[in-house]
């Protein structure tokens, strides 16, 4: 069998890592809601806190070169978005 080079845009690296993040980060947030005792609860939500920072790297990165668009939400609409979240909680 012959060996293939595959070359990974920069790009697709990046957009990979972002996408492992939120798994990885996901799996640590179910961890942290599952744990038993308040000492592992602390473990996983500093391990959440460092992942959810590398993810922030990763993102600035993606946008830092254009290759993600930051989305500022509008005051109206997260003012909205509050509104119904307290309605539904009620």
């Amino acid at each position: 069998m012959q060996k293939q080079d595959i070359n990974f845009s920069e790009h697709d690296i990046m957009l990979d890592a972002a996408m492992s993040q939120d798994y990885i980060a996901g799996e640590y947030n179910h961890a942290l809601l599952s744990s038993v005792t308040p000492q592992i609860a602390k473990a996983f939500q500093a391990v959440l806190a460092d992942e959810q920072e590398i993810k922030n790297d990763v993102c600035d990165i993606l946008i830092s070169r254009g290759w993600l668009k930051e989305n500022n939400a509008e005051k109206s609409e997260v003012f909205k978005t509050k509104e119904n979240f307290m309605q539904k909680s009620k």
